[in-house]
């Protein structure tokens, strides 16, 4: 045990990994075990049952013609825990559906090898360029994404009030 310069006691600290942890893993290799024969330990480590034993593990017990094969998960009476649906996806905005609509266009034009920061000043001049008419159109369709939006949330929140009583 080391001791620092008050005299008081201190524990070595263990090695980080790869530090100190080196081993012969020629050890633990097969040709170390030759000649040594191996033993039957009779299924003492077997957890099935003494008439299940004939049939290999990894095979499933023969069936009747027809009948499905009920595994152990099957037959367990636990329930599921509930888990509450996720949220509908928020409405994008105008801006969001041009971007979304002229990307594919843009990345073909560019080559494919373009970073999201170029991709946004470009799209948001092109934005910037667009008349008013032009941009009445994404408009109409974010709107049409927001109503989408309320009806699915207003489902939602009726699900998740009906779940709560």
């Amino acid at each position: 045990m080391e001791t620092d310069e008050n005299g008081n006691s201190q524990d070595t600290p263990l090695p980080y990994r790869g530090e100190g942890a080196e081993f012969d893993l020629d050890l633990f290799s097969s040709e170390s075990f030759e000649g040594y024969e191996q033993i039957d330990l009779g299924g003492l480590f077997d957890q099935r049952s003494p008439d299940d034993r004939s049939t290999p593990q990894h095979q499933s017990p023969p069936q009747a013609q027809g009948e499905a094969y009920v595994g152990a998960a099957a037959a367990s009476t636990r329930t599921r825990r509930y888990k509450p649906p996720k949220p509908p996806k928020r409405p994008l905005s105008a801006y969001n559906l041009f971007f979304k609509s002229i990307r594919p266009n843009l990345v073909q034009e560019m080559g494919g090898d373009t970073r999201f920061d170029q991709l946004g000043r470009i799209v948001g001049e092109r934005w910037r360029n667009l008349t008013n008419e032009e941009k009445a159109v994404y408009e109409a369709m974010a709107d049409e994404d927001v109503i989408r939006y309320r009806n699915e949330m207003a489902a939602h929140d009726r699900e998740r009030r009906r779940r709560q009583v």
